[in-house]
């Protein structure tokens, strides 16, 4: 979870050979999955949203 939008767009890119730039919404969860980031272009520049949960864990 360290990565901010310049590393998680070159890994959707590389990694996952996909469009950053497209319409789409990105998920990135840590491995206790208690936090997640969200990356989103909309068209003007990324957003990305950071969430930690309280009280349990993102199940995929």
């Amino acid at each position: 979870m360290r990565k901010g939008i310049d590393g998680l767009a070159t890994l959707i890119q590389d990694s996952f050979e996909l469009d950053p730039y497209g319409d789409s919404i990105f998920l990135f969860s840590g491995w206790s999955k208690d936090r997640y980031k969200c990356l989103y272009f909309d068209g003007d520049g990324f957003a990305m949203l950071y969430k930690r949960l309280d009280g349990g864990k993102l199940q995929w």
